[in-house]
Parts: structure tokens; sequence; C-alpha cells
């Protein structure tokens, strides 16, 4: 609700394979494409990029927001 209040809709998904966990966020209540001065997407970006794994997020072009990581599974052990 504090990034999104406009949304109607928001989605959810979270998939554990065996080299690591699949992401996706979606919402429809964009209203800009990012907010200057803010740590959260970077701080996002930052640390998924520190365990080795991958994001993107940002508008989609109709009025959605989408959000994608790829996080490596590490040891369990550990």
């Amino acid at each position: 609700m504090r990034h999104a209040s406009a949304a109607t809709r928001i989605g959810v998904r979270v998939e554990f394979g065996d080299a690591g966990v699949d992401i996706a966020i979606d919402n429809d209540g964009v209203t800009s494409s990012r907010r200057a001065g803010g740590f959260g997407i970077r701080g996002l970006e930052e640390r998924v990029a520190h365990v080795g794994g991958r994001m993107e997020s940002g508008p989609t072009g109709d009025g959605s927001w989408a959000l994608r990581a790829w996080i490596p599974r590490g040891d369990p052990s550990v």
C-alpha cells in the first residue's frame, strides 16, 4: 500500500527451484517510474546482486509495475 496506494490488483509469485528462487511482483497502481532519493528498489537490487542474483523492475507501459528477481540457492547448512 505504501508504494502502490492506487493499485486495485497486486500479484505475487514465488517459485522455488533447485538452482534458486524466482520472484515476480506485479501491480496496477503505477503513477511514475521511480522516486528520486529512495533506497527501496536500489537496495533490493544491491542485495540481490550481492548474492549472485539478478533483478529488474519498472513500469510495463500499461499502467502496471513489474519486479522480477532470481536469487540463487545457497548452501542450506550455512
